[in-house]
């Protein structure tokens, strides 16, 4: 970092059909499709493409602030993350009843043999522990 870099890094995450998220962090947790990645101020540029997952914005006053991804982009660029998502979720948002039913539909679908699709059951599992997680109700991914 250079002396004229800042404590905390802008976040803006876009989805369709919603309002434009902004917060001030003092770092983003983002879920890369290689891993978890962690974004501060000065980071190097960067492009990246998302995993079904949770971001998680530090906030300068210690908490934590958590949102559902549903896959999609990151751009860090001059002390700026960038999300652009199919869907973004608050973890306030989030209902855990709604969220916990359809992971146990996942689950059970999972256990049939037979006809089914795996990777779409799979991909319907990791959005609802994802969205578990970013309510607090479910365990890290």
């Amino acid at each position: 970092m250079t002396s004229e870099s800042k404590d905390w890094i802008a976040l803006e995450l876009a989805a369709p059909g919603r309002p434009l998220i902004v917060r001030e962090a003092a770092g983003v947790t983002l879920p890369g499709v290689n891993g978890l990645f962690m974004a501060l101020p000065g980071h190097a540029a960067l492009l990246s493409l998302l995993e079904v997952g949770v971001v998680e914005a530090h906030l300068a006053d210690g908490k934590t602030e958590r949102f559902f991804v549903n896959q999609g982009y990151a751009e860090v660029l001059n002390d700026k993350v960038v999300i652009l998502s199919q869907d973004i979720a608050s973890g306030e948002e989030i209902d855990p009843q709604r969220a916990e039913e359809a992971k146990q539909r996942a689950e059970e679908r999972l256990k049939q043999h037979g006809n089914i699709d795996v990777a779409r059951a799979e991909y319907a599992l990791r959005r609802a522990l994802a969205r578990l997680q970013a309510h607090g109700a479910g365990a890290a991914l």
